[in-house]
């Protein structure tokens, strides 16, 4: 399996444990980071230049990936906060139900940004699409996609999220499940994973969370992959 990371500039810890787990508990795993890159990183890069927002710098970097020859058309999409808990041997397709309810939730927590703008950006854009009914894709886990697939989706308007339009246009279905992402403060806190309740392998941090799993990754994830200085 090919695993493609699109990161930032920086040290990146969270990307190391991630490539660790990917390492650990997959069978003959292909990385791949796209954007920037730690220094202790030392595999496969295609470099691209992170002087935007994150969002634009995102977009930059999977445009990058479905561009590239080498990376092959079938691949896992990772964030470096994408951690796998268990050993498995497929990459299984989830979502998190209807988007409207995952809006409605946010709305009910109090919460404002920019990604709850997207959010509904994205909602709208399917829903004038003959999508009345769009699922939610924006869980923090690995993302089966084709890279010929996937260019169609960026192309279009920035401002949406490429894994629920990606999700929905291609019909892509998969399992109802809660998000994995730890979230340890602010609103959000109330959505956080409970890691004792697993559903599916795999755990993400947040930043306010990184550290508070730093204890369950360097136990599980002591030793350096093959991908590291």
């Amino acid at each position: 399996m090919n695993f493609v990371y699109i990161c930032k500039d920086g040290e990146n810890e969270e990307l190391r444990y991630s490539i660790r787990s990917v390492v650990k508990n997959t069978n003959d795993p292909k990385i791949w980071v796209v954007g920037g890159k730690p220094d202790w990183y030392i595999g496969n890069h295609i470099s691209v230049l992170q002087d935007q927002h994150k969002y634009q710098n995102a977009l930059n970097n999977l445009k990058a990936a479905c561009a590239s020859e080498e990376i092959p058309e079938d691949f896992i999409l990772m964030n470096d906060d994408f951690y796998i808990t268990n050993n498995i041997n497929k990459i299984k397709i989830y979502n998190n139900g209807l988007l409207e309810d995952q809006i409605n939730q946010y709305h009910n927590l109090g919460l404002r940004s920019t990604y709850l703008h997207r959010l509904g950006k994205t909602y709208s854009y399917l829903q004038k699409r003959n999508i009345p009914s769009p699922i939610s894709y924006e869980l923090h886990v690995p993302m089966p996609m084709e890279k010929s697939k996937l260019i169609t989706i960026l192309e279009e308007n920035y401002s949406t999220l490429w894994r629920s339009k990606y999700g929905n246009t291609f019909n892509i279905g998969g399992e109802t499940v809660k998000d994995v992402k730890v979230h340890k403060s602010g609103l959000l806190a109330a959505l956080s994973y409970n890691q004792d309740k697993e559903q599916i392998p795999y755990l993400s941090s947040a930043d306010s969370s990184f550290m508070f799993l730093l204890d369950f990754l360097t136990t599980n994830f002591p030793e350096k992959s093959t991908y590291e200085r």
